[in-house]
């Protein structure tokens, strides 16, 4: 019982400190700009860094925790406020959307087993929160959350409001690339006009459809989106050594 309160007691003074660290470095950021901007960012920064402390992501001995922090509460609140929507989805899902301790927990990111997603079985990250994660006592589904997905958060992180028109970018020129290739070779799919008896996950009997494989899309994106992670870490520790 006294573990249990001592527990509450630091979840509760962390989400207030962060909470608060979060909202001011915003205003004084964003203030800069108009007051209106510094307002409309502390409030998104302050709800970011409540959650945040309460759930104590941010690992502060790293370093990394207080540029994460500090990216989250200015230059990131755009991509932050999406990974607010998305906390309010995992609590309106099945099981408050799963919330996975051990892959948030001094990570400085949150981990959802469900929660929001576009496609069943596909994770979607948005801001500093990963959803959808599936069975991460998986290796595999492991490994994807660790490795790829939460190169995603800090890419959303360095490049803060800019992020989702370059993710966009890359997402098209990987998909003409694709399709490019595809005319090409002939190689990456093929069109399919009647589905056969069964034809992957999310296709009815009898329905007509187009199949092109995904494949050369997702490589050119996932291409230009690792290609941005080491500028990141460098520029990182850069600024950890100064």
């Amino acid at each position: 019982m006294i573990r249990r309160h001592a527990t509450f007691a630091g979840s509760a003074a962390e989400a207030l400190l962060v909470g608060a660290a979060g909202a001011t470095l915003a205003w004084l950021v964003g203030g800069l700009v108009q007051p209106a901007v510094g307002l409309t960012m502390a409030l998104i920064a302050g709800a970011n860094g409540a959650v945040s402390g309460w759930r104590q992501v941010y690992a502060w001995r790293t370093g990394r925790g207080l540029a994460a922090l500090v990216l989250d509460s200015t230059w990131a609140t755009l991509p932050v406020s999406a990974g607010l929507v998305a906390h309010v989805a995992a609590r309106a899902s099945k099981d408050r959307g799963g919330f996975e301790r051990s892959l948030s927990y001094r990570e400085n990111r949150h981990v959802y087993r469900g929660g929001a997603h576009f496609q069943a079985g596909f994770a979607l990250t948005l801001g500093n929160v990963i959803s959808s994660a599936g069975d991460v006592s998986r290796a595999r589904r492991r490994k994807l959350i660790t490795d790829h997905e939460a190169v995603h958060i800090w890419q959303a992180r360095w490049f803060g409001p800019s992020y989702l028109v370059l993710y966009l970018g890359w997402t098209a020129v990987g998909a003409l690339g694709g399709v490019l290739l595809w005319l090409r070779r002939g190689r990456l799919g093929k069109v399919v006009l009647h589905a056969p008896h069964q034809v992957g996950r999310g296709i009815g009997v009898g329905q007509t459809f187009l199949a092109v494989h995904r494949a050369g899309h997702d490589q050119a994106r996932d291409i230009g989106l690792e290609a941005l992670r080491p500028f990141g870490h460098r520029l990182l520790d850069r600024l950890l050594d100064a």
